[in-house]
């Protein structure tokens, strides 16, 4: 035996790398790496292998053929774009006069915090076309600030109008506490993706990634000030946003009908998200008396539940230990055979079963914890 086989040997990197690209190991790819690895969501650097046709043979004698070890994903850089800033009145409105003749169009948020309710709007990207995008700097005078809002708010309000985003419902309601409500028809990239694959990530760096191939801007740190990014980097990030909704609605539009989800998505997804942000910005009206009540009731109901358990059980136990909870139906009360084979006699000890009376009690107490 050849010992110095045995010992531990550097990986391979390229397989390796192979290897993290084909299922998508973006976050350990870069660990190993470093940030300039990509995993890919399925884009790849090169083009996929040409079919050849099937001997029923293997040949042993030929290297396997490798992967490509980096994804083709593209940047801003790369991508030829046409962000603009919106400074003066006057280019406001002519902002506000393309919006209102194409009748749809994207719109992201750049707040001061993640907070709808304590947050100040710095600024609003809108996308009308695909690789273009308007940034709207709002000034920094509040009754200055609040009268663009409102001008640029009107369009939300009305129903002929479209509206996309990802994540709009945070969105709206960032607009809702400075005053805006919306009416529009409502197409949020996130929601309709976690309608398709509801199983997979729904974030816009995971959506524009699989689907587009494009890396977007890395998001800024919860609670970083706006002030330490540049004036480029926030108008790039703002309207990068917005211009990937937009893409991404062309992506996902057709995906819902082939699906046949797009009535769901609309009458039922889409409508529900300003009757959310409504309900989180108007709030509940709790009657307290009556949930004390209730409480009171619950945990009296509780209480017989558990006399009923311990009579049948043969004394007190810790019901919320699986292990003694475990003695007493298995040990004690015999409830199922040592093979495993449920004994139906002995689950029936008078009117009510002791499984029926676990299952009551812990209804019960879950309703007391959401509304006790």
């Amino acid at each position: 035996m050849d010992l110095e086989r045995l010992k531990v040997q550097p990986w391979n990197e390229e397989q390796l790398k192979n290897l993290f690209v084909e299922f998508e190991f973006n976050t350990i790819g870069k660990r190993l790496f470093g940030d300039d690895f990509k995993a890919g969501r399925g884009y790849t650097s090169e083009k996929p292998a040409e079919r050849k046709e099937v001997t029923g043979e293997l040949d042993f004698t030929k290297p396997p053929e490798s992967a490509p070890a980096f994804a083709d994903l593209k940047t801003l850089k790369d991508v030829p774009h046409d962000y603009l800033k919106v400074r003066t009145p006057e280019e406001r409105a002519q902002l506000l006069d393309r919006l209102r003749k194409s009748g749809r169009f994207a719109l992201a948020i750049e707040c001061s915090t993640p907070d709808p309710r304590q947050a100040c709007i710095t600024g609003i990207g809108f996308a009308i076309e695909p690789h273009k995008a308007s940034f709207v700097e709002l000034p920094r005078e509040e009754s200055e600030r609040a009268q663009v809002i409102k001008q640029f708010g009107a369009l939300l309000a009305e129903e002929k109008f479209t509206v996309i985003g990802h994540d709009l419902k945070r969105a709206l309601s960032v607009l809702r506490w400075a005053g805006t409500c919306s009416g529009a028809v409502l197409f949020d990239t996130m929601l309709a993706h976690s309608l398709l694959e509801p199983d997979m990530r729904h974030t816009l760096q995971y959506l524009a990634e699989s689907l587009t191939g494009y890396s977007p801007i890395a998001p800024t740190a919860e609670g970083n000030e706006l002030n330490l990014q540049s004036e480029d980097q926030r108008i790039d990030k703002v309207c990068e946003e917005a211009d990937l909704a937009l893409q991404l609605k062309a992506v996902l539009e057709p995906r819902l009908r082939e699906k046949k989800q797009e009535r769901v998505f609309y009458e039922i997804e889409a409508s529900l998200i300003p009757a959310l942000v409504e309900m989180e910005y108007e709030g509940i009206r709790v009657d307290a008396r009556t949930l004390e009540v209730f409480g009171k009731e619950l945990a009296r109901q509780i209480a017989e539940a558990e006399k009923d358990i311990y009579t049948l059980g043969g004394g007190e136990f810790n019901l919320n230990s699986p292990k003694q909870l475990g003695d007493v139906l298995f040990d004690r009360l015999k409830l199922l055979e040592k093979v495993g084979v449920v004994c139906l006699p002995s689950l029936r000890h008078g009117p009510h079963s002791t499984l029926d009376i676990l299952r009551v009690r812990r209804y019960i107490v879950r309703v007391r914890r959401y509304f006790g």
